[in-house]
């Protein structure tokens, strides 16, 4: 005679080989999802070092101006110990425009304007106003101008 009415052996086994399945398969979601995620982190450390480290090194370049007596022998110091181009603007009253740039990467990079204003006081010799000091997408930028637009037919 036949029993009727219990669970098979069968019936179990599938749904214990289903169960394994989509953990598994979960299971590498999760790995996948967790490699993204580290990939992503790594990229947005090295762009933070990189911003800091630039604004650290525009900083330096700053308070070597701010010391110096002569803006443009300084920039000529600076460009022959440090091989980094310091632009010194006369314009005109005893002011000048001091302008430099550092690239962070390949895509953006740190752009420095200040205005020096000499003074006649002993203690300072330069009213420092910092025009910009701001990031520049400095990567290459290529409009797409073709547009294909289904024209009906």
């Amino acid at each position: 005679m036949k029993k009727s009415g219990g669970a098979g052996i069968g019936s179990v086994t599938l749904i214990m080989l289903f169960s394994v399945l989509c953990l598994t398969v979960f299971s590498v979601l999760s790995l996948s999802s967790a490699r993204a995620e580290l990939n992503l982190t790594n990229r947005y450390v090295g762009s933070v070092e990189g911003y800091y480290e630039a604004d650290a090194f525009a900083t330096r370049i700053f308070a070597r101006l701010l010391k110096a007596d002569d803006l443009s022998a300084e920039a000529g110091i600076i460009k022959q110990e440090l091989d980094f181009d310091v632009e010194v603007l006369d314009v005109g009253d005893g002011s000048y425009e001091v302008n430099y740039t550092r690239e962070i990467d390949e895509t953006l990079s740190l752009i420095v304007s200040l205005l020096f204003t000499q003074t006649d006081v002993d203690v300072q010799k330069w009213v420092i106003g910092i025009v910009s000091w701001e990031l520049f997408d400095s990567a290459d930028w290529n409009v797409d101008e073709k547009i294909e637009v289904w024209d009906g037919t």
